[in-house]
């Protein structure tokens, strides 16, 4: 497929960014909304759980391991909508849950981060994109 507009390039679909996409990692996946774009529930939660912060935010003051855990609460709260086949060290089923999702990204912050890199790519949420994937 080549991509001719901006329309196409960067357009996404407001369904897949509010209602997910999954990101399969082989023997286990991740099934995320967007970070921002047609996902209002992310919008809505960080700035609330922002809010308190904002001079904080503003002045550069905030503590970072702070910052780090709204981050990862909003991700986790808004972002991450469910996963399959994620286990534990041992091997044991770790079930989808917003504390063991906290849990998770904290012990494996390289997850957090590339989870957290794909919630933002527009291209992820591309209907066309998506569509072609499927059919793969």
């Amino acid at each position: 497929m080549k991509l001719k507009s901006p329309y196409d390039l960067f357009g996404t679909d407001q369904n897949l960014e509010k209602d997910g996409i999954v990101i399969d990692y082989g023997d286990f996946s991740l099934k995320i909304a967007r970070s921002g774009g047609g996902n209002a529930n992310y919008k809505r939660l960080a700035a609330a759980k922002l809010k308190p912060y904002a001079h904080q935010l503003q002045t550069g003051t905030l503590d970072d391991d702070r910052a780090r855990d709204l981050m990862l609460e909003i991700f986790v709260d808004s972002v991450l909508l469910d996963w399959k086949g994620v286990v534990d060290e041992k091997g044991k089923p770790i079930k989808y849950t917003r504390e063991n999702a906290i849990k998770l990204f904290k012990d494996l912050p390289d997850l957090y981060m590339d989870i957290t890199e794909q919630a933002n790519k527009t291209s992820n949420f591309r209907r066309e994109i998506v569509e072609e994937t499927i059919k793969n």
